[in-house]
């Protein structure tokens, strides 16, 4: 399995009545949710994902607490024996989204989060699993 393309974490929202400051707030709160990775975060949290459209948040929340987890795992991914068949232009093409992954650690460094160190923990977990993430720089292995 390879990761061929990482979603570059923009910002989200938790959707709810009630702030959230800190982890034990989400304990049985009911939080909108797009489906998805982000319902799977949400249950391991405690907290109780509802699907809503985005459009519709507005008549019921009354908070929006910024979080990045929502989006982690998405991305591109392909089979190894397809990637064997992939001819090397095409493996070129998609080396150029190391460069987007690069970018997005630099920005989250600037606002002095660990984007690097993500990006990192992330190619590490991939390949304690067997998988080859090639959106992680060549020069940060």
């Amino acid at each position: 399995m390879l990761v061929l393309e990482v979603n570059g974490c923009i910002d989200s929202c938790l959707w709810t009545k009630k702030p959230v400051r800190n982890l034990e707030d989400l304990a049985g709160l009911m939080i909108r949710t797009p489906g998805g990775m982000q319902t799977n975060c949400l249950k391991a949290l405690g907290a109780e994902p509802a699907f809503m459209p985005l459009d519709q948040v507005h008549e019921v929340a009354n908070y929006a607490t910024l979080e990045t987890f929502g989006c982690v795992g998405e991305g591109l991914f392909m089979n190894q024996d397809s990637w064997n068949r992939t001819p090397e232009e095409v493996e070129r093409w998609y080396s150029r989204f190391q460069n987007a992954s690069r970018q997005w650690a630099e920005d989250m460094e600037i606002m002095g989060l660990p984007g690097k160190e993500a990006i990192k923990i992330f190619n590490e977990a991939c390949q304690e699993r067997g998988i080859r993430c090639v959106v992680f720089p060549e020069d940060w292995r």
